[in-house]
Formats: structure tokens, sequence, C-alpha cells
């Protein structure tokens, strides 16, 4: 038996109706903390960190947005040390969510199969 989501016209199979839910309401929670005064107020502290620049091409033309390197659960967007965050332009922010995530996966996947140590790659990655 079929059933609809909220979004008009989009039918969906009645056993994803509660994951279609869930998505839909974690979507408007992450919106809602967008606007939470406590977001903006870590947004313009990493902008301001960054030089109102973005972080890759070093424009300030463009419209900045600050960016998450990493999520972790139970975290509200604005809970994460500032190293967790940097300031890109939108032609950057759509790399990040695009190539730059297929290429941090496949290094990240490496070096679980090789099984570098964290220590030492945590090590590597502060000499840089």
């Amino acid at each position: 038996m079929e059933s609809y989501n909220i979004m008009p016209y989009k039918k969906i199979n009645r056993r994803d109706t509660k994951n279609s839910i869930t998505i839909s309401s974690k979507k408007q929670a992450y919106k809602d903390e967008i606007r939470d005064p406590r977001w903006q107020r870590k947004r313009l502290e990493i902008m301001n960190r960054d030089d109102f620049r973005c972080q890759l091409c070093k424009t300030s033309s463009n419209h900045l947005n600050v960016h998450h390197l990493y999520y972790l659960p139970k975290y509200k967007i604005w809970e994460y040390d500032n190293e967790a965050y940097v300031t890109l332009c939108e032609s950057c922010h759509l790399f990040a969510h695009t190539e730059l995530l297929k290429i941090t996966g496949l290094i990240s996947m490496s070096i679980l199969k090789k099984g570098i140590d964290f220590l030492s790659l945590e090590q590597i990655i502060n000499s840089l």
C-alpha cells in the first residue's frame, strides 16, 4: 500500500514513511539551529578569524559560508571546537560538499586499512 510524503506528488512506500519524517524533522531542526543566535555568534567569530575570506580561494567578494569539517552526533552546530569550522565561498563550499568529501572519505578508508595509529596521524596533521 502506498502513502504520500509531506512534499506534494511525491509517492513513497509506506515502510519509508517513518524515515521520511525523521529526515524532514532533522532538516527542520538544522534550519532552526541556523537561525539560533548562538550559531550566528559562532559564525561571525569564525568568519572574523578567517579574515572574512574563503580559506581555499582567498576571495572576499563572494557570499561566504561557515563550513563544518565534520559533524558529531548530539552536538548543536555551534558546539564544536573552532578547528571544526572553515570559511568558504559558495563555489568552494559546493566543492567541499562534493569532491572534497569524496577525497577525505577515500583517504580515511586508506588510513584505516593500512592500520596507521591515530596518534601518529594526529602528529602528521599538526605538522602541516
